[in-house]
């Protein structure tokens, strides 16, 4: 039983819609993976932009916050430790070479996923 060409057109248009529906699906899960990390990367940002404000204002290290922020802080500046001297005390190049870092890491990662995981509409 063969089908008529019309039928054969709507039943290839359904099965091309279905599939560009479940790209856009999939395109919808990827866009919120990639919106967590730029969550997750922008909250670490701003913990490493108020570590290195804390410590150019030279907030006092005994303090809780500072104290908590500083800590909190370390292991993400830990790898950059000695890269670039202080050329002014409180002055800390490192982290800000960190934040930059870490961005380029984050976006990076997003692209990445985007590249390998996306389907076209």
């Amino acid at each position: 039983m063969n089908q008529d060409p019309h039928q054969r057109d709507e039943t290839q248009l359904l099965k091309s819609e279905d599939s560009r529906l479940a790209a856009i699906r999939q395109n919808s899960i990827l866009r919120r993976v990639i919106n967590i990390n730029y969550y997750l990367v922008g909250a670490l940002e701003i913990l490493l932009l108020l570590r290195f404000l804390l410590r150019l204002f030279r907030a006092n290290p005994e303090n809780q916050i500072a104290n908590f922020i500083y800590s909190l802080s370390t292991p993400f500046v830990a790898p950059f430790q000695n890269l670039f001297p202080e050329p002014l005390e409180g002055l800390e190049i490192n982290t800000l070479f960190a934040i930059a870092v870490y961005a380029l890491l984050g976006w990076l990662v997003a692209q990445f996923i985007w590249l390998i995981w996306s389907q076209e509409v």
